[in-house]
């Protein structure tokens, strides 16, 4: 029997974009698919754009809900998927028509639970990023793709993957999270499952769409705060494995030292949270120093550490070297 994909859309007032993204799923070269479109709350014309392309195919599903955020709009997806994988698309992103079958065939050829492929990413310009690579694929074990998760961009987002159906039963995303559901999701299964077999092919497929008001290409306080909140949560956990440790000390540095320039340059640090934030860096300052690998990473991680107006000094000075 054909195994299924099921898809699942998360959609919250994107109706120029979504008709995009309907498309690119239902013309997918794999066939056997169940699409389900959640109207997470929409207050413009999403839901009426679901429902119209439910009518022109079979295996679209609508659920229209109340205002849950994406991650209950995922989670309502996969209370009532029936795929042997699971796969989800932002509704303002957009795949190429061959990304499910060629995940599905690493699936299946390497017996593997999560296969990922790269990605496009796409500006509304229409200017597109990609690296253009011979044909890779890896095979990697979990110890590996918790590396990975915490220390690089690649496995942050659900949405370039698909995932064996098994892992849902008992894992949902987390509806108290708003901005980094993804990346603590692939986080906590990866500690959860501790032989998971994962596929990265370097293939870009998925097409990231770099919008101007999604809420995650804009300043925003709770992105922030979950962000360092996740990265106190994974510090703490792997403080005392030596093996993945220091992958976790770089990420902490590469991922919440451009949210603090983030919020300086917002005008967004006067609060006691970010306080908070600025005084977890330091208390951490030695640990984190021994671990970082690049000069330029020590060098901003001392400067915050040593004063925040020393660090938006350095931002405007920097700032002006590039303008020349």
């Amino acid at each position: 029997m054909q195994q299924k994909i099921t898809v699942i859309v998360p959609v919250y007032n994107v109706e120029n974009y979504l008709g995009r993204c309907i498309q690119s799923i239902i013309s997918q070269t794999y066939k056997n698919l169940e699409i389900i479109l959640v109207d997470d709350g929409s207050t413009d014309n999403s839901g009426n754009i679901c429902d119209e392309y439910a009518k022109k195919d079979s295996r679209i599903r609508v659920i229209h809900q109340k205002n849950r955020g994406a991650s209950g709009a995922k989670n309502a997806g996969i209370e009532v998927a029936t795929g042997n994988y699971i796969g989800f698309i932002d509704s303002d992103d957009w795949i190429d028509s061959d990304m499910f079958e060629i995940l599905l065939h690493y699936a299946n050829e390497h017996s593997a639970d999560i296969v990922r492929c790269d990605t496009y990413i796409n500006y509304e310009d229409g200017i597109e990023k990609k690296n253009d690579k011979d044909l890779k694929v890896r095979v990697i074990d979990t110890v590996q793709a918790i590396k990975e998760t915490v220390y690089t961009d690649i496995n942050m987002s659900v949405c370039n993957k698909i995932f064996n159906s098994y892992i849902f039963k008992s894992e949902k995303f987390d509806e108290k999270i708003c901005c980094t559901e993804d990346w603590e999701f692939n986080y906590r299964i990866l500690k959860k499952y501790d032989s998971l077999v994962s596929v990265y092919v370097n293939l870009p497929k998925y097409h990231y769409f770099m919008r101007t008001g999604s809420i995650t290409h804009k300043w925003n306080e709770e992105a922030m705060i979950n962000s360092f909140e996740l990265f106190e949560k994974i510090y703490s956990c792997e403080k005392n494995n030596s093996e993945i440790f220091p992958y976790v000390c770089k990420g902490y540095v590469s991922h919440n030292i451009p949210i603090i320039k983030d919020a300086i340059l917002a005008g967004k640090t006067k609060n006691t949270y970010f306080d908070v934030i600025i005084k977890n860096i330091s208390d951490k300052e030695k640990l984190l120093l021994f671990h970082l690998g690049s000069w330029k990473s020590k060098l901003r991680l001392r400067i915050i550490c040593h004063g925040l107006w020393l660090y938006k000094l350095y931002i405007n000075v920097i700032g002006i070297i590039k303008k020349r």
